[in-house]
């Protein structure tokens, strides 16, 4: 079966996820010079809130280490969107599965300043 034909299954088009959703998004600074990333919203098959947020500046390649690992192999300037795609992940993940804080302090602090809610 092909993307297209599972996700026009009737199984697929009553499905429903109750589950913590966080989507980080890339948003670079030539917006007009990126095309559609997405054929399918599966937002759409959330029964929960959803947390989408835009990282300043991050372009599709800072959500991978690479955006890290080369900049400091050719002593080039980075930038720090791969640390707060990271940390905002982990404290995510700890915070829904550990029930640990930290998650809601970061985005407080990052918010309006180097992300922003879609």
């Amino acid at each position: 079966l092909d993307f297209d034909s599972i996700i026009h299954t009737p199984l697929f088009n009553n499905m429903h996820l109750s589950m913590p959703y966080l989507r980080l998004e890339s948003s670079p600074l030539d917006a007009a010079a990126v095309g559609k990333d997405s054929v399918f919203n599966f937002a759409e098959k959330l029964s929960v809130p959803m947390l989408v947020y835009k990282i300043d500046s991050a372009q599709h390649e800072d959500f991978g280490c690479m955006s890290m690992v080369v900049p400091r192999a050719g002593n080039c300037k980075g930038n720090d969107c791969f640390r707060i795609i990271s940390t905002l992940t982990v404290q995510f993940l700890q915070q829904q599965l550990k029930s640990e804080a930290g998650f809601d302090e970061t985005i407080n602090l990052l918010m309006d300043k180097r992300i922003h809610r879609k």
